[in-house]
């Protein structure tokens, strides 16, 4: 619902608009972890950048920490349990325990950032 819901193009990251953080967040989910780390490295320079807050970067930490709870459903509203990409919860669930650490470390980080 959060990606769904978001306006991200009109919130700024380091690079300009936003518009292109929705395909980002997706691909955390996709079940190949070199696609995975891409995305977490690409998220990170536009959220991130430099250790600076952006206007995207509140949005896109909730995002990601809503794939991480166990019960999540980040674009379920289309009613048979497959996100935008496709993925089932159960490929969701073995794509977030592959990444849990990684992205854990980044949301802490980000938050610890700002206070």
């Amino acid at each position: 619902m959060l990606l769904d819901e978001t306006d991200w193009g009109a919130l700024q990251t380091a690079f300009g608009s936003g518009e292109n953080l929705p395909d980002i967040l997706l691909r955390l989910l996709e079940p190949d972890p070199a696609v995975q780390v891409a995305a977490l490295s690409e998220l990170g320079e536009l959220i991130h950048h430099q250790n600076t807050i952006y206007e995207a970067t509140a949005p896109a930490v909730m995002y990601v920490a809503s794939i991480l709870s166990p019960t999540s459903k980040p674009n379920s509203s289309n009613g048979d349990n497959r996100d935008r990409a496709g993925h089932t919860r159960d490929d969701r669930a073995r794509s977030r325990r592959a990444k849990l650490p990684m992205l854990r470390k980044r949301v802490l980080l980000t938050a610890a950032a700002n206070p």
